[in-house]
């Protein structure tokens, strides 16, 4: 599971006939490759001290404070989203609270010598990213070498312009950065 050799994940959020007979909750799939080349959209973020980036702690925070005044994350405000952010925090303190991380992980994980940045964009409206987030920080706070950072879709739009998926903005994403700021 070097980082050199990491290239893609994918998150399964229900059962498949692929996945484990015990699964149960969610599955990552860590796919292997070789480094790609540096995309120095997210190096330049990085180097520049990752300006807007937040802990997990402090994207809960923001997303109740903007709970609390009636908004929501992001340029959209509409009362379905204040209603899907609602809800979503209702499902973060569930994962917050019953997530286990299987052993084999967890040494996989604790056995990463290599410093790791992981960013993750998203927006405290998105229902995928308040299911996997609250497992990924788990999975994260395992390393003191994983530096877990958050940042929000519409104020980081040249960073959601790198991670298009087939064109769209799609979110959560997660751009996994090795101790030189290049991903892989």
């Amino acid at each position: 599971f070097p980082s050199h050799d990491r290239g893609r994940m994918l998150i399964y959020k229900t059962p498949a006939p692929e996945l484990p007979g015990e699964f149960a909750g969610g599955v990552i799939k860590v796919f292997t490759k070789t480094a790609p080349e540096k995309n120095e959209v997210f190096r330049a973020f990085a180097e520049a001290g990752m300006p807007g980036a937040m802990t997990y702690s402090d994207y809960r925070n923001l997303i109740d404070s903007e709970l609390a005044e009636g908004r929501v994350t992001g340029n959209e405000q509409t009362e379905d989203l204040i209603e899907y952010t609602k809800l979503n925090i209702v499902r973060m303190n569930r994962w917050d609270k019953h997530t286990s991380i299987m052993q084999e992980l967890k040494d996989k994980i604790m056995a990463l010598v290599q410093p790791q940045t992981w960013i993750i964009i998203t927006e405290g409206w998105c229902g995928d990213s308040a299911q996997i987030l609250p497992v990924i920080e788990k999975i994260a706070s395992l390393n003191p070498l994983i530096h877990l950072r958050i940042v929000l879709r519409d104020q980081h739009d040249d960073l959601m312009q790198a991670a298009l998926t087939d064109g769209k903005r799609a979110i959560p994403k997660l751009i996994a950065l090795n101790e030189s700021y290049r991903d892989w």
